[in-house]
């Protein structure tokens, strides 16, 4: 999008006297950004583990889904935390590779040019989950 600008920050553009300069800013109409975590239970227990606990996975959990809430900018705009889907599995050095259970997330767009989350479909697989997971949907 053209924008127009009329700050001078260098001596030679104040002494061109121009009254304002014309410049391009890029924006992206709509995007769907993914993230994956990870959260490592193994590692909190024991006399050398971090001390991570339910409260902890809870805080983290409520920051992702709030963190946009908090840090808006010119930027980005209208971010927003859309879906927040967890794997919880019942043995603390999984039940299942990661890989294979962020497969069982998709997004598919139904607009050629997407404008609003509205535009996508967002899927969480569920069928014939290995044995000791469970999906949690959080957002």
């Amino acid at each position: 999008m053209p924008i127009t600008r009329v700050a001078r920050e260098t001596e030679v553009r104040a002494a061109a006297r121009a009254q304002t300069e014309m410049g391009g800013k890029a924006t992206v109409a709509y995007g769907l950004y993914r993230a994956h975590g990870f959260v490592s239970p193994h590692l909190a227990a024991g006399e050398k583990g971090t001390g991570f606990a339910d409260d902890d996975l809870n805080l983290l959990w409520e920051a992702l889904a709030e963190m946009f809430d908090h840090d808006h900018s010119a930027a980005r705009g209208m971010m927003a935390t859309r879906r927040l889907i967890a794997f919880k599995h019942s043995s603390a050095l999984g039940n299942a590779r990661a890989s294979d259970l962020f497969v069982r997330i998709a997004a598919a767009t139904m607009a050629e040019t997407p404008r609003s989350y509205g535009d996508y479909v967002v899927s969480a697989d569920r069928t014939d989950l290995p044995e000791g997971i469970e999906v949690v949907e959080l957002v």
